[in-house]
């Protein structure tokens, strides 16, 4: 099973949420986690992510970081291995070396981090979660 997570706006804070499927919707910012969550319906793993900024490249001398982050239920949410690093020219890429095991009920948010600074603009990014059941 895939998950998407998507933004039909561009990013340029210094950190943002993607949205779970690809809304037509600008990403939360830092502090609004929240409204950008996930929930997983049964136990199994999280395989590997896959990124992509649809229409931009990330420019020169800057990057972004891109997490999967995990909430058991009731706990707070936590940044994972499972990241992706884009960079100048960079459009996209992918961690599948870190698989996340999850559980029902267990909530799941994207980061997005610009890595220099503000005022990096990403054009409609994406992020895939490749999603096995138990």
């Amino acid at each position: 099973m895939f998950i998407h997570f998507g933004n039909t706006v561009d990013l340029t804070a210094a950190t943002s949420f993607l949205c779970p499927e690809f809304l037509n919707a600008a990403a939360s910012a830092a502090g609004l986690e929240n409204n950008r969550l996930y929930t997983i319906p049964c136990a199994g793993t999280i395989r590997g992510m896959y990124v992509q900024a649809l229409t931009s490249t990330i420019e020169g001398g800057k990057s972004a970081v891109v997490t999967l982050r995990r909430g058991v239920v009731g706990g707070v949410m936590g940044v994972t291995a499972c990241t992706v690093t884009l960079g100048p020219a960079v459009i996209d890429g992918s961690d599948f070396a870190h698989p996340i095991p999850v559980a029902a009920g267990d909530r799941l948010s994207i980061q997005w981090a610009n890595g220099s600074a503000t005022g990096q603009t990403c054009t409609f990014p994406q992020a895939v979660l490749v999603f096995q059941h138990s």
